[in-house]
């Protein structure tokens, strides 16, 4: 009986694996051979119509089939509504700022967008808010919490693809672990419940006065020198009280800002970024989430969540705009008094709290005027802070530094030497808390 090594042996002129040799001799050495067309006897004067030739079958144009009935596998089969069918469509577009839209000029462009004075650094009866408190106690717990959202969580989600900027062409493959919006999710849930915890041991009442709500939408429209404005947002935590902050600046610091001189950016306009949309809805130009429990209390802070693509002015800048986009939907609901010029009586304060990568950014924005057509009289004021300290830790990896940057080697290394900067939590529990006394 003749083995296989044996074969092999013969066929080893060829130089293939065994399983592959007749395949290759078949490729290099075989040939079709194609049949003749034979025509019978009593066809051999007519013609021969190839039904696969294009060129000789001829056109017909036969109506399009539409189902008897509607059913929404066969929905593309009738004809579909045009963008002008919409009953909210108009002639004139909105510009709309949502969850992806990026401010490039950063806070100059949303300070003509929103009519304010920008003021450099947090407010001193915010930092007030726990000047006699002891934080270093929670240090350790926070330190917990970001060991479980770097690398104790047992999600395995599918994490975008790691590119590295030196080698745009080595690319990691697929990697499954926690996304880093993810392990920034999970960490500020464990903050506000640390936050709730101390507050809560200090004044019980409080329990009764403040709430935290997920996923609130935020939608409102204004005029902004003669255009509309739709600002559509998805507030990933919002803090809610009964009534409304107090007043950061006073009456003869608003008066001040009559003075103030935006810059020109001509001809670049400030709406540059935002974006044209002609389906919009004027009957409810301010809404602030459909929850039942939200309408007797108002909006005291937010925390949002960003990408890792945007830069550190890109985040303020769409922070100010979200707690702007809040406190002017607030102001309209609750019908607050204006003045002749269109000055708030009263005005209302929004505080911000946004986390891109592991940096926190903070906003506190005091609505002075519902007049935004044109930029005369007093302006709106947003203090902001953007300390290059605001990581909460500091010795996260870059993927240029590391031989083989993996997601979880990312983790190893900023676990390995965690470096807790506890300044970021500080600032944090004063937004937190700020308001809980009221």
């Amino acid at each position: 009986m003749v083995t296989k090594i044996q074969i092999a042996g013969k066929l080893k002129f060829y130089s293939k694996p065994y399983g592959r040799q007749w395949k290759w001799r078949y490729q290099v050495h075989g040939h079709m051979v194609e049949p003749k067309l034979r025509v019978p006897k009593g066809l051999e004067n007519t013609k021969i119509i190839d039904p696969l030739h294009p060129e000789l079958l001829p056109k017909q144009e036969l109506p399009k089939w539409i189902p008897p009935r509607r059913h929404p596998v066969l929905e593309s089969f009738f004809p579909q509504p045009t963008i002008k069918d919409n009953p909210n469509y108009h002639e004139t577009s909105i510009k709309m700022f949502d969850n992806s839209v990026k401010l490039h000029a950063g806070i100059d462009q949303v300070c003509l967008l929103t009519k304010s004075q920008p003021v450099k650094g947090i407010p001193l009866s915010v930092k007030n808010s726990i000047k006699n408190e002891d934080l270093s106690s929670q240090d350790e717990m926070v330190k917990n919490y970001l060991r479980q959202a770097l690398a104790f969580n047992p999600a395995r989600d599918p994490c975008p693809p790691l590119k590295i900027p030196n080698d745009p062409k080595f690319i990691i493959g697929k990697q499954y672990g926690t996304p880093h919006q993810k392990q920034m999710f999970i960490l500020l849930s464990n903050l506000i419940r640390l936050s709730n915890a101390n507050i809560f041991q200090k004044n019980p009442t409080s329990i009764l006065t403040r709430e935290v709500m997920e996923n609130c939408n935020l939608e409102t429209i204004l005029n902004r020198g003669g255009d509309l404005i739709s600002v559509n947002q998805n507030l990933n935590f919002v803090i809610l009280g009964k009534n409304s902050l107090p007043q950061i600046a006073s009456n003869d610091d608003i008066e001040k800002t009559r003075d103030y001189k935006f810059i020109n950016m001509y001809p670049i306009f400030p709406t540059i970024d935002l974006k044209e949309q002609f389906v919009y809805d004027l009957n409810k130009p301010n809404l602030i989430d459909n929850r039942s429990n939200i309408n007797n209390k108002l909006i005291h802070t937010v925390i949002n969540l960003n990408d890792d693509s945007f830069t550190n002015e890109q985040d303020i800048s769409r922070l100010v705009m979200m707690t702007f986009g809040t406190a002017y939907a607030q102001a309209n609901l609750l019908k607050l008094k204006t003045n002749q010029d269109g000055a708030l009586q009263s005005p209302l304060v929004v505080n911000g709290v946004s986390v891109t990568n592991q940096r926190f950014n903070y906003v506190t924005f005091q609505l002075n005027t519902l007049n935004l057509k044109d930029n005369n009289g007093v302006k709106n004021l947003v203090y902001y802070d953007d300390d290059s300290q605001n990581e909460i830790y500091l010795n996260r990896p870059t993927l240029d530094k590391l031989p083989y940057p993996t997601q979880k080697n990312i983790q190893r290394l900023a676990l390995r030497n965690l470096q807790y900067n506890p300044s970021v939590f500080e600032k944090f529990m004063a937004y937190f808390t700020y308001g809980s006394k009221v």
